[in-house]
């Protein structure tokens, strides 16, 4: 039986989590092409789960084409990544604990790679610029065909040792580029998502909405809180209406959303991402507010938490498959020598909306709630 850990107090569905560490087990080896999973009612028994969860966890699988299921036999891994000749090794240096992101990452990287028929090894990068930079000597060694590189989140300058591994990758002339964000010094190609055009979407779909005093639960330590922030404010000065409010989400940042909302008359709110929304929503439902009655709430990311929250949340769309499929393609087109002309490939979002979000309300129901 597979050792599957399952996290009853995440906001992840638990039938994602099932689905997510079988889809592993299968892609890092574990399960292997032809080998058997075990049975709906042992993996009910041995993980104490309902039987429509497991069932909705190995639908997934079936879609995505990692299992096929046999009437009266069972269901058995269909990947088969030895179909292909391999034609070598790719490096693919990943923040996993990024884990709304990095399992959509893995499989469109996949889907393109292996289907190319190269292989590839995942790296945890920890989001920590040392470790990054260990991880980097490391695979330059290795000499890999190529590499794809996910660097650190946080809003801090390069440091000294990932600059100097950084150099020495630049120099071994092994064909890589970024993914998410690029390093300053280093002109190679960058895969992205918009997040200017995030902030953008998220502020079009608030402000036709009749909404004027908006606010933002921020993340300033993440380097993506900054662009979201600057495309909102675009919009906002383009229609001649006050900047965000700005509330960080720092340390007990409860409270203080709920003085803004008051202080400010806020009508909608708009959050760094689906996990703030989600605590947002709830700390709303808590004091008592009306969503959206009294006061509209928009996520970023459009992850499986935005229809784990009641009411269900409205998102901008990221699109994580098709960039881990596009980061691949354009790596590859490095590999072969057939494109290095577009140093930016920057993917835009959309709108997915929900309940979370409506009409600006008359008046201010909020100010008098609270």
């Amino acid at each position: 039986m597979l050792y599957i850990e399952i996290n009853r107090s995440s906001l992840i569905p638990l039938y994602a989590q099932l689905s997510e560490a079988i889809r592993s087990a299968i892609l890092n080896g574990q399960l292997a092409y032809g080998d058997k999973l075990p049975s709906e009612n042992e993996l009910t028994a041995c993980y104490g789960l309902s039987r429509m969860t497991v069932r909705s966890a190995m639908a997934d699988l079936v879609s995505r084409k990692l299992i096929e299921k046999h009437q009266g036999k069972g269901a058995y891994v269909s990947y088969n990544r030895a179909q292909l000749p391999l034609l070598g090794s790719i490096a693919v240096l990943l923040d996993t604990s990024y884990v709304y992101f990095s399992g959509y990452y893995i499989h469109g990287i996949s889907s393109v790679l292996s289907q190319r028929g190269y292989s590839f090894l995942i790296h945890d990068t920890w989001n920590d610029q040392q470790h990054i930079a260990n991880l980097l000597n490391q695979v330059i060694d290795q000499r890999p065909l190529g590499l794809i590189l996910q660097p650190y989140h946080q809003n801090e300058p390069l440091q000294p040792a990932l600059k100097a591994a950084m150099t020495r990758l630049t120099e071994s002339r092994i064909p890589f580029l970024f993914l998410d964000r690029a390093l300053p010094g280093f002109p190679v190609p960058l895969v992205h998502f918009d997040a200017v055009k995030a902030g953008m979407t998220a502020a079009d779909h608030l402000t036709s909405l009749g909404h004027r005093r908006i606010g933002m639960l921020t993340y300033p330590p993440f380097y993506e809180n900054a662009l979201l922030v600057e495309g909102f404010n675009a919009v906002l000065r383009e229609k001649g209406l006050a900047p965000l409010t700005e509330v960080p989400a720092l340390d007990d940042w409860k409270t203080p959303l709920l003085d803004a909302i008051r202080r400010e008359r806020l009508t909608a709110l708009y959050c760094f991402n689906d996990e703030y929304a989600v605590q947002a929503i709830r700390v709303l439902n808590g004091a008592g507010i009306s969503i959206p009655d009294e006061i509209s709430v928009v996520g970023s990311d459009d992850t499986i938490l935005a229809t784990a929250v009641t009411p269900s949340l409205t998102s901008v769309v990221h699109p994580k498959a098709l960039l881990g499929q596009c980061v691949a393609e354009k790596l590859l087109s490095l590999i072969d020598g057939t494109d290095y002309s577009v140093p930016v490939s920057a993917l835009v979002p959309s709108m997915h909306v929900r309940a979370s979000s409506g009409s600006a309300p008359a008046g201010c129901p909020v100010r008098e709630a609270l």
